[in-house]
């Protein structure tokens, strides 16, 4: 857009105060993708502006834009690269590169926070310098792989500065140079010792678990849903049942009359409610249709609710329940027999009263002396 009497320009709007007289203007655009991204406007030549002026003019607008486009998108880099720096420094997870060779040429502070190191004495070095001395070839044979297939999830032993043994998990990807070979490699890492070491305890307690499960002399299982998931040998010893005949059946199987089955249900669960457990003795019908006698003990696997089943103990008490009617019955028996006995000893006492008085009454010497009535001779 060119005026070159800009002083008769019909429509102007006037110039803000202060601003210097115009007596020529020329404005041209600069166009990017059908959008005007900017202006440039000069003034007061002192010959009129011509399409030679249009065109230089158009052409150093294009330049000063390109110009100052390339130095604002170097600020936005600049900006960039500087977030970049300092979420990669604060990160909370570890991160390191490594060159062609395994070298590390990059970590951030929490790499040297996890391992005890500071940057001076790790950056050069070798990655396989920081592992475990299981893990060195483990390393050496892993990381040609992994350049090969561009990513990697693995897990090292590492050796803390204090000489202790960290367990470290890796996430890495390769990155490249534009023109396709490799550049380094970007990991991050994460301590899972404490992890590691929760899990080791944890399948220790599940195995001593298994094994006291196993052997226990007593029957042990789980419920769920009024039904068995899970029995021991000796639970299997106990009913005759093996345990794939009674995994997922109910253990309404074990009942001889529903009223018994109701009846302890109803009442464990209501001991459970009260204190966490519930106990109860009831009578089990083994496959082969004999009735044995129990103990039946029972709780929730989750405090938090049932959802996750119960636990059960049964001990088997027919032999004890037997020896205890068979004391009552020698119990019974000796009362009886005491009863005779002292019922005898009443009636001889009795009797020798009855010959001394007689004897007296004939004169006689008395045959028992006090003692002998008392003592049975």
């Amino acid at each position: 857009m060119v005026h070159n009497d800009y002083e008769n320009l019909p429509g102007k709007n006037g110039l803000p105060e202060g601003h210097a007289g115009v007596s020529r203007e020329m404005v041209v655009p600069v166009v990017r993708n059908k959008k005007v991204v900017a202006i440039l406007g000069i003034g007061n030549k002192p010959a009129n502006y011509t399409d030679l002026d249009v065109e230089t003019v158009t052409f150093l607008a294009d330049i000063g834009w390109e110009l100052a486009e390339q130095k604002m998108k170097q600020e936005l880099l600049i900006q960039s690269e500087e977030r970049f720096a300092r979420l990669f420094e604060r990160a909370p997870l570890g991160y390191q590169s490594l060159d062609e060779n395994g070298n590390l040429i990059e970590i951030n502070e929490a790499w040297a926070k996890t391992l005890g190191y500071s940057k001076k004495e790790v950056i050069g070095k070798w990655f396989g310098d920081f592992l475990q001395a299981d893990y060195v070839e483990h390393f050496r044979e892993r990381f040609p792989q992994f350049k090969q297939a561009g990513k990697v999830h693995s897990e090292f032993k590492m050796t803390h500065r204090d000489g202790m043994p960290r367990d470290i998990t890796f996430d890495g990807q390769i990155g490249y140079k534009n023109d396709g070979s490799f550049e380094k490699t970007h990991c991050i890492l994460q301590d899972v010792t404490e992890q590691r070491l929760m899990e080791k305890k944890l399948r220790e307690s599940e195995e001593k678990m298994r094994s006291i499960f196993r052997v226990a002399p007593t029957g042990i299982g789980v419920v769920s849903d009024g039904k068995f998931m899970e029995v021991n040998p000796s639970f299997c010893e106990m009913t005759g049942y093996s345990k794939e005949e009674l995994i997922g059946r109910g253990t309404r199987l074990l009942y001889a009359a529903q009223e018994e089955y109701d009846r302890i249900g109803k009442e464990i669960y209501r001991q459970i409610a009260q204190k966490g457990f519930g106990t109860q003795e009831t009578s089990w019908q083994k496959k082969e249709g004999s009735s044995i006698n129990v103990i039946l003990s029972e709780t929730v696997i989750d405090s938090n609710g049932h959802s996750n089943g119960f636990t059960f103990n049964a001990l088997d008490i027919t032999e004890r329940k037997k020896a205890e009617m068979e004391l009552k019955r020698k119990m019974d028996e000796l009362e009886k027999f005491n009863r005779i006995m002292v019922g005898r000893e009443n009636k001889m006492i009795e009797l020798k009263l009855e010959i001394n008085e007689l004897l007296s009454k004939m004169n006689l010497s008395r045959k028992y002396n006090p003692q002998q009535i008392t003592d049975g001779s």
